[in-house]
């Protein structure tokens, strides 16, 4: 009757045992850990998007803005020859119509740059909501993180008092009653 009492905790102890085990493999936090790492590797990937596109509309505004100066200098020189009355008035009247030319080619690039500055500056705006998510996203990753620790910490903590407890249980019992045990044990 007493080895059999003796049996009954080791077998509680086992199955506490198997139940940590159980929880380690299934715990909630460490798929709440792989998701908001997922969520968090997204957003880094919209950030890396988000930057490319506001650096290349950079890259696109810088490239008007030479093509605007470019414009506006040629616009000076075809002026100063004509302020300077020595070129003859043909060429003054190409240089003339080149200025109105000029003019509308100015228009267009500076037309073009507005827009391309407000494109720069909504995608200014998603890259800075973007990063905002992603920091977000990082600190959850993190609580997620310590979340699942601090529950493998306890599972660690049981299952080091449960194998505990099942050495001293097993230590208690006659060990050809614990050989017949173990043997049915790992059968069923």
């Amino acid at each position: 009757h007493f080895d059999q009492q003796k049996l009954l905790a080791l077998a509680a102890e086992d199955v506490a045992l198997g139940q940590l085990a159980h929880r380690r493999r299934t715990l909630p936090e460490s798929a709440a850990v792989e998701t908001a790492a997922a969520s968090e590797r997204e957003l880094a990937d919209a950030v890396v998007r988000a930057e490319t596109e506001v650096r290349d509309l950079q890259r696109e505004v810088k490239r008007l803005e030479g093509d605007v100066e470019t414009v506006r200098a040629r616009v000076t020189r075809d002026q100063g020859l004509l302020d300077s009355g020595s070129v003859s008035a043909k060429q003054m009247t190409d240089l003339q119509h080149e200025m109105q030319s000029l003019a509308r080619r100015q228009s267009d690039l500076e037309d073009q740059e507005l827009e391309l500055m407000e494109q720069l500056e909504t995608a200014e705006a998603t890259l800075a909501r973007a990063q905002e998510e992603q920091e977000t996203a990082r600190a959850e990753l993190e609580r997620a993180q310590q979340l699942r620790d601090d529950a493998l910490a306890d599972i660690a903590d049981g299952t080091a008092q449960h194998e505990a407890a099942r050495t001293d249980a097993a230590a208690r019992i006659p060990a050809d009653l614990l050989a017949l045990y173990e043997r049915i044990r790992t059968q069923t």
